[in-house]
């Protein structure tokens, strides 16, 4: 700011000379030839006073001590988890005392921990880059606030300036690896959950994300070693179950799959996700009453997971409940808008010999469907129907 108003002012003094000599060249003055450098010398004085004055504001002493309080019951605050109360005490601090820089980084940590993630970015910046001695945490706790907003980029650069303090530091490796990949740099991701591994070879959330990529790359026995690894260090992480089961099932391995998935619920009996996968091997294996069992624990725990009322219904179809199937088929519909559950709900009505109503659900099926081939097969319906 201070460059920058200095700046202008050596714009204005060369612009208040150069109009005073046009005037001399055309034989007039607007002020007396003895003043005008003065005058230029005293005004840029006092404007620069002005600018100190900006750049360092005088803080009286009641000022100071009614800050230094403030702090004070911030961090009583702070220390006790009431951290809303905290930035206000610490909002005051800083107001009163903008010496007081340490005022500004635990108010940035108060509004973190209350999930004001803009107002702790805000916060957190200005203390970094302000002119004061910072504590170093001052970036883990940016990085952390960076990831929360979705600034990826940004994230990467906080956690590595950290690391250049703390370059063991556990905890900032393991926000790097996820700023990483959601900046969409895998590599450098799993690059740096090696890295990870380098320090401490049993390092849970290093493992857990080589399980993660790998399994999605579709390098499923990478996958199931480091899930197992997890597995063994640490038994309650029943996430790292559930990608163990994804990778034995996509290697054909489906009864190591149920054990995993089982022992996920073991921990967590709650665990949704669980009972999704369940219900889907059920149904792919043809158990469909225990798939029917599984996509109703799913419903009960989140009526809103679309693909459990398709597995219902579908498992439903395949074991003669029409009525049933077609109230899951509905329901498919209304969440999903997917018009092939119109096709499948004109299947069970002519399954029930109400070929009317059938009729009528192929017809609408046909409305919206761009399926040329599921086409092909309500229009022949249609007509066997109608003859």
């Amino acid at each position: 700011m201070k460059k920058f108003l200095s700046f202008i002012l050596v714009i204005v003094a060369a612009y208040l000379l150069s109009f005073y000599f046009s005037g001399k060249s055309k034989g007039y003055s607007l002020l007396p030839d003895e003043n005008i450098f003065e005058l230029i010398e005293d005004w840029f004085d006092d404007i620069e006073d002005w600018i100190d004055d900006l750049d360092n504001p005088k803080v009286s002493e009641d000022e100071i001590s009614y800050a230094k309080e403030s702090f004070e019951l911030g961090m009583e605050y702070y220390n006790n988890g009431d951290y809303a109360d905290a930035c206000l005490s610490f909002g005051d601090a800083f107001y009163y005392n903008p010496y007081l820089i340490e005022a500004l980084y635990y108010k940035g940590l108060s509004s973190y921990f209350i999930e004001d993630y803009n107002t702790a970015f805000t916060d957190l910046v200005e203390y970094v880059y302000s002119d004061a001695e910072i504590n170093d945490s001052a970036y883990l706790w940016l990085g952390k606030t960076s990831y929360q907003l979705q600034y990826y980029i940004d994230a990467v650069s906080y956690f590595q300036n950290f690391l250049d303090f703390y370059p063991n530091s556990e905890e900032a490796y393991d926000e790097l690896i996820w700023s990483h990949y959601y900046n969409e740099d895998e590599a450098s991701a799993e690059e740096t959950a090696y890295k990870l591994l380098e320090i401490n070879n049993k390092n849970t959330d290093a493992h857990f994300f080589l399980g993660f990529i790998y399994a999605n790359n579709g390098e499923y026995q990478k996958s199931i070693s480091h899930n197992l690894t997890v597995i063994n260090i640490d038994e309650s992480r029943y996430v790292a179950d559930y990608n163990a089961a994804f990778s034995y099932y996509y290697s054909g391995k489906i009864d190591s799959s149920l054990y995993y998935l089982n022992k996920s619920l073991e921990i967590n009996p709650e665990y949704e996700l669980a009972y999704e996968f369940l219900t889907e091997i059920y149904y792919e294996t043809g158990k469909y009453n225990d798939a029917i069992s599984y996509a109703t624990k799913t419903i009960e725990l989140n009526s809103s997971t679309v693909e459990s009322y398709s597995y219902r219904a579908k498992s439903y179809y395949s074991l003669g409940k029409y009525d049933e199937a077609i109230e899951d088929y509905k329901q498919y519909y209304e969440l999903s808008l997917e018009n092939t559950a119109l096709y499948n709900i004109g299947l069970c009505y002519e399954k029930l010999g109400e070929n009317e109503t059938a009729i009528e659900k192929y017809s609408e099926f046909l409305t919206y469907s761009t399926d040329d081939s599921l086409r092909t097969e309500a229009l022949r319906r249609i007509q066997k129907l109608d003859n």
